[in-house]
């Protein structure tokens, strides 16, 4: 099973009886693809009673070296991927006979195969192949085609013909990918490359904001609804000064391989809240594996994702780029939902994939001078305690057996900001949604293996989901001890850039943002900002609105001998804390709130008494979602909450 993709038809051409079609599934191929010009996929499936899938053609005694080609190893033999130059007279059908018999030179089993990168050019005489420095004029297709099968040594010869045609553009062939091509040495040379540069310490702390994720099968337009500027603004004040989003890939991009962006409403809108206005950081991840609207994702369009992403939010480098949630799905060596969290991937065939997928992330990402961290999560969940295989997964490497997501640290960044995304919920089976904290043992060992794995290797860690709920057993005293310390640990590894909390439940007390992320003010110090104190035995009490600062008490209209007499006058002693602000959902009247839930809406009042969230609003005219009864002008009248954030809607 191959996939092409990216060939573009130059010119329309009729086959010639001497060409025709073998049977009605390929004259079918053929004749929708040769009559369509432009840019397309192709799928196309050879099956073979005689012959493998990936035979070896012996094609006039290629050179092995190829100039620009990414070097493998195959029992021991040089394997280089080729980049072939064919010229002249090429029908449609002679290219998809070549592909059709895998013309790949020096393959050595069924499984063996590779991506390749043919390019067809029409020169002034004969079939010319460019393999590095060695270029001769071969006759491809009006000579013998000796095809060895991979399984034994029967030879079997084909004669094509062609006719005169135009050739076409340029096509990707998408192959299986054969573990004994890769050297494991080479891999290994890579793995202590290209430390971490960027900021160290655990200065990316918070938690994360699932709205632009849910009810993903409900595709771009379905019911959901992304944080709002109150409530990020709370968690703000609670300590949080990094917020993970996790954005479905259709909402992100409505359209799977190109490489523009345009993000469903609110997203750019809370983007730029948090980084501009509050000046804190945001993780943005893909959410719900490799797949767009239900439909699983291929390479080129992560690299084109990508490429996309690095675009758009290349100039803010408080935007930090995870490259998936989890890697799950995807279409890889001729297979859909080829990433299988659960996979024990003993020869590393599945991690090498992804580790592809990634490494031509970060290029694309590199390519648009985009330099925001890069954050690359693992095989088996990208949990904590499994990242180094625990002596259960993964291939032998470095010296160790199953050693997991090991071989992602050969990764490479030209701009040395890269860092690896792993999880560890508290829950017995590390799932995050069960109560309790019944997995901890087993996640405290894994998160110290981790840390090992990480100073070996030079590396750092972001922990994107930590977290226990409370389970209102008994155990929830021991369950936010466990949780401190688990934190704890992660702090004093020095490999951890920070944490994001599991959720948004009640007890975001546990996870000690205000330690970690933004302090509680000192004594003394103004508190508008924090609305908290540093000493538990003191609350921030406003002076006036230019200011206020933590003290254990405060007499209501009176000075405070402690200030310095040129700036003493009366104190208001109005406590500051934070509250969470309620906001209305799509549908409530918003004539008290003055806010909406969702950030791409705002409340605009209809009449005295009447306020709804709207993404927009025109002065004397109905509004079609209003009911048949009550259909009348709208004023349209802006409200807007005095602590509201400025945005441009």
């Amino acid at each position: 099973h191959f996939r092409l993709t990216g060939w573009q038809l130059t010119s329309k051409r009729s086959l010639g009886n001497n060409m025709a079609p073998r049977t009605r599934d390929s004259e079918n191929l053929l004749r929708g693809s040769w009559e369509n010009d432009g840019v397309g996929t192709l799928e196309l499936t050879i099956r073979s009673e005689t012959h493998s899938l990936s035979p070896m053609l012996d094609a006039g005694n290629c050179a092995s070296s190829a100039a620009s080609a990414d070097s493998f190893e195959d029992s021991g033999t040089p394997f280089t991927k080729r980049s072939w130059a064919l010229g002249g007279s090429i029908s449609l059908l002679a290219i998809l006979t070549m592909v059709g018999m895998a013309v790949v030179h020096n393959f050595r089993s069924s499984n063996t195969s590779l991506r390749q990168v043919v390019e067809l050019e029409e020169s002034s005489g004969g079939h010319r192949v460019r393999n590095g420095s060695n270029s001769k004029s071969i006759d491809f297709f009006d000579t013998a085609l000796s095809v060895l099968d991979g399984n034994d040594t029967t030879r079997t010869t084909t004669t094509t013909f062609t006719t005169s045609t135009k050739t076409i553009g340029i096509y990707d062939v998408d192959f299986p990918w054969h573990r004994e091509e890769l050297s494991r040495n080479d891999i290994k040379k890579e793995l202590y490359h290209r430390p971490y540069k960027g900021h160290e310490g655990m200065w990316c702390v918070g938690l994360n904001m699932p709205g632009f994720s849910a009810s993903p099968s409900q595709g771009r337009y379905g019911n959901f609804e992304g944080p709002g500027f109150f409530k990020v603004k709370f968690f703000h004040l609670m300590g949080a000064n990094c917020f993970r989003m996790p954005i479905t890939w259709e909402r992100l991009q409505s359209r799977i391989g190109s490489e523009e962006l345009d993000p469903v409403q609110g997203v750019e809108a809370i983007v730029d809240f948090i980084t501009k206005e509050l000046g804190q950081n945001v993780i943005i991840t893909p959410a719900n594996g490799l797949a767009h609207t239900g439909r699983t994702a291929m390479r080129s369009d992560f690299v084109s994702l990508w490429a996309a992403m690095g675009k758009k939010w290349g100039n803010n480098s408080k935007v930090v780029f995870e490259l998936v949630d989890t890697p799950r799905g995807g279409y890889e060596d001729g297979k859909e939902g080829y990433f299988n969290p659960d996979a024990k991937d003993r020869k590393g065939e599945a991690l090498e994939f992804w580790r592809q997928w990634a490494q031509a992330a970060i290029n694309a990402i590199r390519s648009v001078k985009a330099t925001n961290l890069i954050l690359v999560p693992g095989l088996h969940g990208s949990i904590s305690a499994e990242w180094g295989g625990a002596a259960r997964w993964g291939e032998a490497l470095d010296g160790m057996e199953h050693h997991g997501n090991t071989r992602l640290a050969s990764l490479d960044d030209p701009s040395t900001n890269l860092a690896y995304s792993v999880r560890q919920p508290l829950d017995s089976n590390f799932s995050g949604y069960e109560p309790g904290c019944g997995g901890y043992s087993h996640a405290i060992e894994g998160l110290q293996r981790t840390i090992k794995w990480a100073k070996r290797y030079k590396k750092k860690l972001m922990m994107t989901e930590v977290g226990s709920i409370p389970a209102g057993n008994g155990t929830d005293k021991k369950c936010q001890g466990k949780l401190n310390s688990f934190v704890h640990a992660m702090n004093a590894s020095d490999v951890f850039l920070g944490y994001q909390a599991l959720g948004q439940g009640g007890n975001l007390n546990w996870y000690n943002l205000h330690e970690y992320g933004i302090p509680c003010s000192e004594d003394l110090v103004d508190c508008r900002s924090t609305q908290c104190c540093k000493n538990p035995s003191s609350q921030c009490y406003l002076k006036n609105p230019s200011w206020a600062h933590c003290k254990p008490a405060c007499k209501p209209g009176a000075i405070d001998p402690a200030e310095d007499k040129t700036v003493q006058t009366n104190w208001t002693c109005s406590v500051l804390a934070v509250q969470e602000r309620m906001c209305s959902n799509e549908g409530e009247d918003c004539s008290e709130t003055k806010c909406c839930n969702n950030p791409s809406k705002q409340c605009y009042r209809k009449e005295k008494g009447w306020a709804v969230c709207r993404s927009g609003c025109a002065a004397g005219q109905i509004w079609l979602k209003d009911d048949a009864a009550n259909r009348k002008p709208w004023e349209c009248a802006l409200l807007t909450a005095p602590d509201a954030p400025k945005m441009s809607f």
